[in-house]
């Protein structure tokens, strides 16, 4: 940890899975503040990013499977289209 003045700073570990971080500050008068963060993900992996980010990824899969399901209509209709005309 470093400290500037009254700024403290840390570096987090790369990680894959989410984390959880805990901080307690104490003044000088003894006073102590708290605060837990949970969750965070901190990596480079875009895979992992985009699987732990859970709006992103529900709605590529909703996305895809959507536009599967249009080609796939429209070849059904345009098959039957060429059907009716022979």
């Amino acid at each position: 940890m470093q400290t500037e003045g009254e700024n403290c700073t840390f570096v987090v570990a790369e990680s894959n899975a989410p984390q959880s971080i805990k901080v307690i500050a104490v003044d000088s008068a003894g006073n102590e503040q708290f605060l837990e963060l949970e969750n965070f993900l901190v990596t480079t992996n875009l895979f992992c990013r985009w699987v732990n980010n859970t709006p992103v990824f529900v709605g590529s899969i909703l996305g895809v499977a959507g536009r599967a399901t249009d080609i796939s209509l429209f070849i059904v209709f345009l098959r039957r289209k060429r059907r009716r005309r022979a």
